[in-house]
């Protein structure tokens, strides 16, 4: 397997995860309106 992964690898993984698996709720937490802003920090 490559070392090549991103510093941050593991916690975007559980960003992607939260994403795919939780409701709005998830992401309103962090003050966020959309999947998509989150997803991008926007």
């Amino acid at each position: 397997m490559s070392d090549n992964k991103h510093e941050n690898y593991e916690l975007l993984n559980l960003i992607g995860y939260g994403l795919a698996k939780f409701d709005m709720d998830f992401v309103n937490e962090f003050g966020f309106k959309t999947k998509t802003a989150f997803g991008t920090c926007q």
